[in-house]
């Protein structure tokens, strides 16, 4: 079902006029006609099973005939990424919504790109991604230094390296274990960086067989790389 994010809650059995940006996404891209079924996501856990009443050139009216509760994740699972050039960071967002990360921090590392994200155009990247994957969920986004990251909410944190493997590696993750992955700039953590991170409790290295990956292609690795470790009991 077509999917679009609209901030606001809809109420069952009431018609909701929608106007902006997204009549013109509905009318002239997806190019919907009066009758059919819409699915509202609030990006809280929410969503609408919604008719189009009604097109209009400026407004689409909606009538909304049920509301769902998504479950909540049966994993956790957020990143910290080094802030990379413009392209790949975009590539990042659209990938962790369509993953289901649940929080992104955008990190300030040694070797990070230094420019000023704009927050307008990441929150329509982000938007544009849990429409296109149905995710009920829009994950939160910060920007720190690596420094900043609390590190101790965590019970397993995960580094791509390309030294042995240290840590143990579970074979299957539980439902309430925490876990956050961390992706390094183009250049890498610098030597003192990956120094700090080692010393963490939670620490785990993962080595594996590839070439070297590019940030969005290491993100989507490692995220894939924790979900198959996740029972479907769990």
């Amino acid at each position: 079902m077509r999917a679009i994010y609209i901030e606001e809650d809809l109420v069952v059995g009431e018609k909701f006029h929608l106007k902006g940006e997204k009549v013109h996404h509905l009318n002239n891209v997806l190019r919907v006609k009066t009758g059919e079924e819409v699915l509202v996501i609030n990006g809280r856990g929410q969503a609408f099973k919604t008719q189009i009443f009604e097109i209009k050139k400026r407004e689409v009216i909606l009538e909304c005939f049920s509301e769902q509760v998504k479950k909540e994740r049966t994993y956790s699972i957020d990143i910290g990424v080094a802030q990379v050039k413009k392209e790949a960071m975009d590539q990042i967002l659209k990938s962790a919504c369509e993953l289901g990360v649940g929080h992104i921090s955008i990190l300030e590392t040694t070797h990070s790109q230094r420019y000023k994200i704009n927050e307008e155009r990441m929150n329509k990247h982000l938007i544009s991604a849990i429409e296109q994957s149905n995710n009920y969920i829009l994950p939160s986004v910060d920007f720190l230094a690596l420094t900043e990251i609390d590190f101790s909410k965590y019970d397993n944190i995960y580094l791509f390296s390309t030294r042995e493997v240290k840590g143990d590696i579970k074979e299957k993750l539980t439902s309430n274990e925490k876990n956050l992955i961390l992706i390094g700039p183009e250049a890498g953590f610098s030597t003192q960086e990956l120094i700090q991170l080692e010393k963490l409790s939670q620490i785990k290295l993962i080595n594996l067989p590839t070439p070297i990956l590019r940030a969005p292609t290491a993100m989507n690795c490692a995220v894939g790389y924790l979900l198959s470790r996740y029972s479907r009991e769990s």
